[in-house]
This record gives structure tokens, sequence and C-alpha cells, in this order.
């Protein structure tokens, strides 16, 4: 090739889950609201009906394989543009909360 030419990546494996309940110190509750799920307004549905246990769940919004690729080429300074760089990245899917 050339040594003008530098690639590079790197690959991430989660396989990470809750291994208890969280308990809101207060009140006693067990689980977690998700104030971000669509699925379940909080103008519509009260604390208690968005209550999620965790104990085994997977963590939420990590992908269980993540991936990045990049190349970098690199030229002669001939025209102001010295470098040319490109990247790319792939998830796997991200499952929401059930």
């Amino acid at each position: 090739m050339t040594d003008n030419l530098t690639v590079g990546g790197n690959y991430c494996f989660t396989d990470a889950e809750y291994n208890e309940e969280l308990v809101e110190p207060v009140t006693g509750t067990r689980g977690l609201v998700d104030g971000n799920n669509a699925t379940t307004p909080a103008s519509i549905f009260t604390v208690a009906e968005r209550n999620l246990l965790i104990d085994g769940q997977p963590l939420p919004r990590v992908p269980k394989h993540k991936g990045t690729g990049w190349a970098e080429l690199w030229t002669e300074p001939a025209n102001s543009q010295p470098a040319v760089l490109t990247s790319g990245a792939t998830n796997s899917m991200i499952k929401p909360n059930s």
C-alpha cells in the first residue's frame, strides 16, 4: 500500500445487566421510573404505573456490540488540503425497555 495510509478501528462488547433492584430510600419503592419512555407518558400514567423492575434486565440504551473504523490518507499539501479522513461506525440494535 503506502506509508501515507493509516487505518484503525475498535470493537466493544457489553454484556451487562442489573444485579439487584434499585430502592428509593424514603418510600422504599423498588424499581426505576424511566422519564423518557414514550409509551408511558407522565401526563397519563402514575409513578406506580411507570415503575419498572430492573433486576436481571440489560442496561438501557447500551448496545451489546459496537464498532468503529477509520482511515486517514496523508498527502503533501499541494492544494492546502493535506489529509483526507473518513470514518464509519455501527451498533447492534438497542432494545427499548419492555
